[in-house]
């Protein structure tokens, strides 16, 4: 996974699902080219991001990214609200992965520490344990819940998240995805919640995990 190729492609991925810019375009053209002979499929939904995004009038990109991502939490680019919702778990899950991006010199560009494409950035940063950790246990079933709230989008980032998981499945352990989503955490998880510095509740070390139910009515 530390290969420079594997890292480049999880930053297309990431840079992919930021905020649309003036760079967008071409940037996915050129993530395309790169992805295509390790990731047919990502490379596809590259390909279709760009050309979707060369069709928009100005600043309609904008408003369309912030009307899936921002505005429906059940389409939120932020993994640890999948898992938790707004709970106390969520803040401790926010500060321990603060923590990791700190130590591990990865920026979170104004962004929550959950923020897939930062979680993204901070994977070949780590230890196989803790990434798989990341993977099986935040990632994967955001991804999952996500996935299930995009069934009918055809929104072109919808295309892009679609893809990922198997992007990220060989660095996790290949466990059942939807299994995680209601299991208890692994003591490995403490790597993002030990660090929490928020007052004492309970095991603030160990979250248990209790996903909020699937809105209905997603896109």
């Amino acid at each position: 996974m530390g290969t420079p190729a594997n890292t480049e492609i999880l930053e297309l991925v990431a840079s992919s699902l930021e905020y649309p810019n003036d760079r967008s375009i071409p940037l996915m053209r050129e993530a395309a080219e790169r992805a295509g002979p390790s990731s047919p499929e990502l490379a596809r939904a590259f390909v279709r991001l760009a050309e979707w995004l060369q069709t928009l009038p100005a600043g309609e990109a904008e408003e369309r990214y912030t009307a899936l991502f921002d505005l429906s939490p059940v389409c939120t680019l932020h993994a640890g609200y999948h898992l938790f919702g707004e709970t106390y778990q969520r803040g401790a899950l926010l500060a321990g992965l603060a923590a990791e991006l700190r130590k591990a010199e990865v920026e979170d560009r104004g962004e929550l520490s959950d923020f897939i494409p930062t979680l993204l950035r901070l994977l070949p940063c780590q230890s196989e344990e803790d990434r798989s950790t990341l993977v099986d246990y935040i990632l994967l079933p955001a991804l999952f819940r996500m996935d299930e709230a995009l069934k009918e989008s055809t929104s072109p980032w919808a295309g892009v998240l679609r893809a990922l998981p198997k992007i990220l499945g060989p660095l996790g352990t290949g466990q059942d995805v939807a299994s995680h989503l209601m299991a208890p955490p692994p003591d490995s998880l403490r790597a993002y919640t030990e660090a929490a510095d928020l007052p004492q509740r309970g095991d603030r070390h160990m979250p248990a995990f209790d996903p909020p139910p699937l809105a209905s009515g997603a896109r």
